[in-house]
């Protein structure tokens, strides 16, 4: 049971992924179960071949399905004093983070060219803090930090907000006395060219604390990529979990984490889509590979061609 993985093609969830729910094919126990099953597979097998391991899985009934393909609003979450339950709710149906068929794949998003700062020659907006006591004096009024904790010290003012149940905080603000900003997200740097770096130039100079904050929330945590093939162009991003918020199966882990896998200078923050450009274009030109290598091995040898 522990070892069991999603069956929607190239997912690579499993059971044992840290925090994420997996549940297999409801029973038919009734005609309104079984219809939900019949839907919930249908919509496995529209992006799924036929093959023989598949029809292993439906056979013996171990066809599983990962949250990841899941609405948020069809989890169902119950909490209890010793553990956290995820299962979905009835007639929800896997319609999220399904591989597209070649027809269906769009091209990436066109990747904005990047501008160093230092060639920028707008001039400079208003000034919104003097010098760092007066930014001091003015975080500590602010009404936008209630579910923040600020540390003031003689050279930086540090800025965390916590989300349950990570270890780490979700975001990070550190102000330097030369008013100069660096953001992480749950303890990993944002990237020197992040949208919000250049748009303020790294400095709150050019834009008041409540607003940056604003700004940062606005944002969601890119996905990353699902891949089956580990490569020298990602790098693992893994965010401790608090052990009292595990369920009885995850317990026995040593280190309870959540881990993504990311293309090298992934963005961490985004906007409106599920995954920023960088992670958008590592998963196309890794499909374009698998493609290309399936093409040239479905080709027939030449006549001539050594035999090794």
């Amino acid at each position: 049971m522990p070892g069991v993985k999603c069956s929607v093609f190239s997912c690579g969830s499993c059971k044992r992924t840290k925090g994420m729910g997996i549940w297999k094919l409801p029973l038919a126990k009734d005609e309104a179960h079984g219809k939900w099953r019949d839907e919930w597979l249908g919509e496995i097998k529209k992006t799924r071949e036929m093959d023989q391991n598949f029809r292993e899985q439906l056979k013996n009934d171990r066809i599983y399905t990962c949250e990841r393909h899941f609405a948020p609003e069809d989890i169902e979450i119950f909490h209890s004093e010793k553990m956290t339950k995820k299962k979905p709710r009835f007639g929800a149906l896997p319609t999220l983070n399904l591989p597209k068929k070649r027809h269906e794949s769009r091209k990436p998003t066109p990747r904005p060219e990047r501008s160093i700062v230092k060639d920028n020659k707008e001039p400079l907006p208003n000034r919104y803090y003097k010098g760092f006591n007066e930014l001091c004096q003015g975080v500590k009024s602010l009404k936008s930090l209630k579910n923040w904790k600020m540390k003031i010290k003689e050279d930086s003012t540090l800025l965390k907000k916590r989300l349950d149940p990570y270890v780490l905080p979700q975001l990070e603000i550190v102000v330097d006395d030369s008013l100069g900003f660096t953001v992480k997200v749950f303890g990993s740097y944002l990237p020197e060219d992040h949208p919000i770096y250049l748009q303020y130039r790294r400095t709150v100079q050019n834009v008041t604390v409540s607003n940056l904050i604003k700004e940062l929330e606005g944002y969601r945590l890119c996905d990353g990529v699902s891949t089956l093939e580990l490569s020298g162009k990602m790098f693992h991003h893994v965010i401790p979990v608090i052990h009292d918020s595990l369920g009885e199966e995850e317990e026995e882990q040593q280190f309870p984490h959540r881990g993504f896998w990311r293309a090298k200078g992934c963005l961490l923050l985004y906007q409106q889509v599920d995954i920023c450009n960088e992670c958008d274009e590592f998963v196309s030109s890794v499909e374009n590979a698998r493609k290309g290598k399936e093409s040239r091995s479905a080709k027939p040898a030449h006549v001539k061609a050594p035999l090794y």
